[in-house]
């Protein structure tokens, strides 16, 4: 039994060893250059919201709003450009906390429900008034990819 698996395990352990077979360089392609537009900075209250455009600034404007928390760079730019080349002048940016606009991580994740409530209650929402980091600590504007901080779940709502 031992000899009939010999030659068996000698084909696999060649098959093993053997370097699979390269393409020639010629079938090779080089791959796309990627060309990044440089983006501008709208410095607005304190914060700065990155924003680019296509086509001719006189055009009717066209306000491409991405949601999901995806960067502007998520609107494809030949489809910007198709939209330009139609007439109209197209804008697309990048929401805060996204991409290269202001983050406001010190201020930790909102919570949707507690802000409802009190507009059930019809009372003003207020601000966090304590977190891990300290209130009056400003929103830190950083650009991706940073490690984003959370701030501890010990946060509360003013009364």
């Amino acid at each position: 039994m031992i000899r009939r698996a010999l030659p068996l395990v000698a084909v696999l352990v060649g098959c093993a060893t053997t370097p699979a077979p390269t393409p020639s360089s010629a079938a090779v392609a080089e791959p796309a250059r990627v060309v990044e537009r440089p983006s501008h900075i709208a410095h607005v209250n304190g914060i700065d919201v990155a924003w680019d455009s296509f086509g001719d600034p006189h055009a009717p404007p066209l306000l491409l709003i991405m949601g999901l928390g995806l960067q502007m760079i998520a609107w494809d730019d030949a489809f910007c450009e198709a939209l330009a080349a139609r007439g109209f002048y197209v804008i697309r940016y990048d929401n805060r906390d996204v991409g290269l606009s202001t983050t406001f991580d010190a201020y930790g994740d909102p919570n949707p429900l507690r802000v409802f409530d009190e507009l059930r209650k019809k009372r003003p929402v207020r601000r966090r008034t304590s977190c891990a980091t300290s209130p009056t600590t400003p929103p830190r504007s950083s650009t991706r990819p940073a490690s984003r901080p959370r701030t501890s779940s010990a946060c509360r709502w003013a009364a």
